[in-house]
């Protein structure tokens, strides 16, 4: 198993036959790459491999192979390429590319906007001409600094290659124009969606559904029926606590219960920010993720996840949630943004102290990026009908 420098794991065995008796204790080879506890539980302390042996009081006994990431920094990253890299050399013995690695897996940019990719060679001082293109430059344009430019919607692949066939790639989504949207709950009051409708500055509501298990907002009837009264169109989320798969599953299948009367044309999405994430291993609290969405998609749901933009480089494997749409909140301006936030987003909550008329208290503004309307019509989602 594969887990980050500073993560737990609970070892979870069985014993055969399901009426043993017998004792399991467990030790690891390698301490300094991690530890465990007398009930199993693993603790990676630092970057390298080990095993953990699992014995029975009986003498049986199984390895489990663990693989510790470290949590780098930039600068961390450079050092450890540099130091585990082969170097290479041309036939005239000059020192050339042994790896070409992007910062980024993947960048956003809008239409007419430009963002310059970050783009390394290593080994340091090697000598190299190279080439960067873009797959499908009719969405979106690089040039030979790595600035991308934004041409109109949709996606393209940036390929850096040297001219000794090293290379590497960076996936880029081009977002069209932005649509001004809100987000609200009982917190905002009661809304005039009247007036809200008449500033101009709601496009789109996302309105909070529920939170936990047993809790729907208060103002969740009156606020969908002010957005379908004014010809709002609006969307869904859903605050968590749950704090394993199990309480994931229940409060998915509540959230789904509270808006199953509803056809929203924006998504429903996950809102995941509580504190207590900080403490849990990324594996566990991209398991809860992943179970939560999984179960929006399987009943036909344009599913989405919301939360603050550290908390997807602290406390989530990227990997396992590239799939999904991301609505990310970074309070500030595009520069803030970039340098918080690295990974595709088609929603983005900018501020939280906004003024609108029909709303006494401060409120939440967003940008959105796509046509989620014409996409979850098209595909007949959210109990919409194609």
């Amino acid at each position: 198993m594969t887990i980050y420098e500073g993560d737990t794991y609970k070892i979870i065995y069985e014993l055969t036959p399901s009426d043993c008796t017998d004792t399991v204790s467990f030790r690891s080879l390698n301490k300094a790459v991690a530890s465990v506890s007398s009930d199993g539980v693993v603790t990676a302390r630092g970057a390298g491999n080990t095993r953990i042996v699992c014995k029975t009081g009986s003498g049986k006994s199984i390895k489990l192979n663990v693989n510790v990431v470290s949590v780098m920094s930039q600068e961390e990253q450079d050092k450890s390429y540099e130091e585990k890299i082969t170097k290479e050399y041309d036939a005239n013995g000059d020192l050339v590319p042994s790896m070409v690695k992007f910062a980024e897996e993947s960048a956003g940019v809008q239409v007419g906007q430009k963002v310059l990719l970050d783009a390394r060679i290593y080994p340091a001082g090697a000598k190299y001409t190279y080439t960067i293109e873009s797959d499908n430059p009719s969405v979106v344009k690089v040039n030979r600094k790595g600035e991308i430019t934004g041409i109109k919607e949709g996606n393209a692949v940036i390929t850096l290659s040297t001219d000794n066939g090293k290379t590497d790639s960076v996936y880029v989504t081009v977002y069209g124009s932005r649509i001004a949207g809100i987000d609200v709950s009982k917190w905002n009051g009661d809304i005039n969606w009247k007036r809200v409708k008449s500033s101009g500055k709601a496009q789109f509501a996302m309105i909070r559904a529920s939170y936990g298990y047993e809790d729907t907002d208060p103002m969740l009837a009156k606020n969908v029926a002010g957005c379908e009264k004014y010809d709002i169109p609006y969307g869904f989320y859903h605050y968590m606590y749950a704090r394993n798969v199990s309480e994931a599953r229940k409060e998915a299948a509540y959230f789904l219960n509270a808006i199953s009367d509803y056809s929203p044309e924006y998504p429903v999405v996950l809102d995941i920010e509580e504190d207590f994430y900080k403490s849990m291993p990324r594996r566990d609290v991209t398991d809860i993720v992943t179970t939560f969405m999984e179960a929006l998609e399987n009943s036909g749901y344009y599913a989405m996840i919301y939360s603050y933009a550290k908390f997807f480089d602290d406390n989530l494997i990227i990997d396992k949630i590239e799939k999904y749409d991301i609505w990310v909140a970074c309070w500030g301006d595009e520069v803030k943004l970039a340098e918080n936030y690295s990974y595709h987003y088609g929603m983005w909550q900018y501020s939280e102290v906004g003024r609108i008329s029909g709303i006494d208290e401060y409120v939440d503004l967003n940008y959105s990026f796509k046509n989620y309307r014409d996409t979850i019509r098209k595909y007949g989602l959210n109990n919409l009908k194609r």
